[in-house]
Protein backbone atom coordinates (compact mmCIF):
# COMPACT_ATOMS: atom_id res chain seq x y z
CA UNK A 1 0.00 0.00 0.00
CA UNK A 2 1.26 3.27 -0.57
CA UNK A 3 2.21 6.14 2.17
CA UNK A 4 0.11 8.72 1.04
CA UNK A 5 -2.45 9.02 -1.32
CA UNK A 6 -2.24 12.57 -2.78
CA UNK A 7 -5.44 14.66 -4.77
CA UNK A 8 -4.91 17.49 -6.53
CA UNK A 9 -8.01 19.06 -8.89
CA UNK A 10 -5.82 20.82 -11.28
CA UNK A 11 -6.57 22.98 -14.66
CA UNK A 12 -6.81 20.47 -17.31
CA UNK A 13 -3.86 21.71 -19.37
CA UNK A 14 -1.40 21.07 -16.46
CA UNK A 15 -2.03 17.30 -16.89
CA UNK A 16 1.35 15.28 -18.01
CA UNK A 17 -0.89 14.37 -21.86
CA UNK A 18 -4.25 14.88 -22.55
CA UNK A 19 -6.65 13.25 -19.68
CA UNK A 20 -8.77 13.81 -17.26
CA UNK A 21 -7.22 11.81 -14.66
CA UNK A 22 -3.89 10.94 -14.20
CA UNK A 23 -1.78 9.02 -11.58
CA UNK A 24 1.45 7.89 -10.49
CA UNK A 25 4.03 7.07 -7.95
CA UNK A 26 6.32 9.88 -6.12
CA UNK A 27 9.09 9.58 -3.70
CA UNK A 28 8.36 7.77 -0.58
CA UNK A 29 6.11 5.47 -2.20
CA UNK A 30 3.08 8.07 -2.25
CA UNK A 31 0.45 7.94 -4.88
CA UNK A 32 -0.25 10.93 -6.83
CA UNK A 33 -3.82 11.31 -8.50
CA UNK A 34 -4.53 14.40 -10.47
CA UNK A 35 -8.09 15.52 -11.87
CA UNK A 36 -8.77 17.63 -13.90
CA UNK A 37 -11.28 20.60 -13.30
CA UNK A 38 -14.28 20.14 -15.23
CA UNK A 39 -16.61 22.56 -13.04
CA UNK A 40 -18.81 19.57 -12.30
CA UNK A 41 -17.84 17.97 -8.53
CA UNK A 42 -19.71 15.25 -8.86
CA UNK A 43 -18.11 14.19 -12.32
CA UNK A 44 -14.78 14.91 -11.28
CA UNK A 45 -15.34 12.87 -7.83
CA UNK A 46 -16.54 9.98 -10.42
CA UNK A 47 -13.06 10.62 -12.37
CA UNK A 48 -11.12 10.24 -9.11
CA UNK A 49 -12.62 7.09 -8.52
CA UNK A 50 -12.16 5.58 -11.83
CA UNK A 51 -8.58 6.55 -11.21
CA UNK A 52 -8.09 5.14 -7.88
CA UNK A 53 -9.81 1.85 -8.33
CA UNK A 54 -7.89 1.63 -11.95
CA UNK A 55 -4.15 2.58 -10.30
CA UNK A 56 -4.95 0.36 -7.20
CA UNK A 57 -5.69 -3.03 -9.35
CA UNK A 58 -2.97 -2.42 -12.04
CA UNK A 59 -0.21 -1.73 -8.61
CA UNK A 60 -1.96 -5.26 -7.42
CA UNK A 61 -1.81 -6.70 -10.61
CA UNK A 62 2.16 -6.24 -10.98
CA UNK A 63 1.24 -3.67 -14.03
CA UNK A 64 4.30 -1.51 -13.89
CA UNK A 65 2.77 2.47 -13.96
CA UNK A 66 5.13 3.00 -16.50
CA UNK A 67 3.93 0.79 -18.83
CA UNK A 68 0.33 2.52 -18.54
CA UNK A 69 1.78 5.57 -19.15
CA UNK A 70 3.96 4.56 -22.11
CA UNK A 71 0.87 2.76 -23.54
CA UNK A 72 -1.53 6.56 -23.04
CA UNK A 73 1.03 7.98 -25.03
CA UNK A 74 1.11 6.05 -27.91
CA UNK A 75 -2.56 6.15 -27.67
CA UNK A 76 -2.55 9.81 -27.77
CA UNK A 77 -0.16 10.09 -30.47
CA UNK A 78 -2.12 7.47 -32.60
CA UNK A 79 -5.48 9.31 -31.92
CA UNK A 80 -3.78 12.71 -33.05
CA UNK A 81 -2.59 10.76 -36.24
CA UNK A 82 -6.24 9.41 -37.00
CA UNK A 83 -5.85 6.22 -36.05
CA UNK A 84 -9.81 4.30 -36.56
CA UNK A 85 -8.56 2.15 -33.48
CA UNK A 86 -7.29 4.78 -31.19
CA UNK A 87 -10.84 6.74 -30.80
CA UNK A 88 -12.10 6.08 -27.39
CA UNK A 89 -10.60 5.74 -24.01
CA UNK A 90 -7.25 4.35 -23.60
CA UNK A 91 -8.39 1.31 -21.60
CA UNK A 92 -10.69 0.63 -23.75
CA UNK A 93 -8.15 -0.72 -26.74
CA UNK A 94 -7.70 -4.36 -27.34
CA UNK A 95 -3.69 -4.07 -26.67
CA UNK A 96 -4.04 -1.71 -23.21
CA UNK A 97 -2.19 -3.42 -20.47
CA UNK A 98 -4.70 -2.38 -18.35
CA UNK A 99 -7.76 -3.02 -20.10
CA UNK A 100 -9.19 -5.35 -17.48
CA UNK A 101 -8.61 -2.87 -14.30
CA UNK A 102 -9.81 -0.08 -17.00
CA UNK A 103 -13.22 -1.84 -17.30
CA UNK A 104 -13.79 -2.82 -13.95
CA UNK A 105 -12.75 1.14 -12.34
CA UNK A 106 -15.34 2.11 -15.34
CA UNK A 107 -17.90 0.02 -13.43
CA UNK A 108 -17.55 1.99 -10.42
CA UNK A 109 -17.24 5.19 -11.98
CA UNK A 110 -20.69 4.57 -13.37
CA UNK A 111 -21.81 3.22 -9.91
CA UNK A 112 -21.06 6.33 -8.18
CA UNK A 113 -23.04 8.23 -11.30
CA UNK A 114 -25.80 6.63 -10.95
CA UNK A 115 -25.82 6.95 -7.19
CA UNK A 116 -25.19 10.90 -7.27
CA UNK A 117 -28.47 10.86 -10.02
CA UNK A 118 -26.11 11.32 -12.67
CA UNK A 119 -26.80 9.94 -16.63
CA UNK A 120 -23.62 8.00 -17.93
CA UNK A 121 -24.66 9.57 -21.42
CA UNK A 122 -24.73 13.25 -19.92
CA UNK A 123 -21.64 12.92 -17.94
CA UNK A 124 -19.58 11.58 -21.31
CA UNK A 125 -21.17 14.61 -23.35
CA UNK A 126 -19.99 16.51 -20.84
CA UNK A 127 -16.50 15.95 -20.29
CA UNK A 128 -16.01 15.10 -24.49
CA UNK A 129 -17.34 18.46 -24.35
CA UNK A 130 -15.17 19.86 -21.80
CA UNK A 131 -11.77 18.34 -23.86
CA UNK A 132 -12.70 19.06 -26.53
CA UNK A 133 -13.75 23.17 -26.46
CA UNK A 134 -11.08 23.47 -23.07
CA UNK A 135 -9.68 27.06 -23.34
CA UNK A 136 -6.52 27.27 -20.72
CA UNK A 137 -7.09 31.22 -20.45
CA UNK A 138 -9.85 30.15 -18.16
CA UNK A 139 -8.52 28.55 -15.45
Amino acid sequence: MWSKIIIERVPHHTQRYPTLGDYFEGKHNDAYIKISNSGKGDYDFAVLIHELVEFYLCRQSGIPEEDITTFDLWYEDERLKGNPECQGEPGEHKEAPYRRQHSFATSMELSILNELGHVWADYNKYLDDFCENYDKTKD
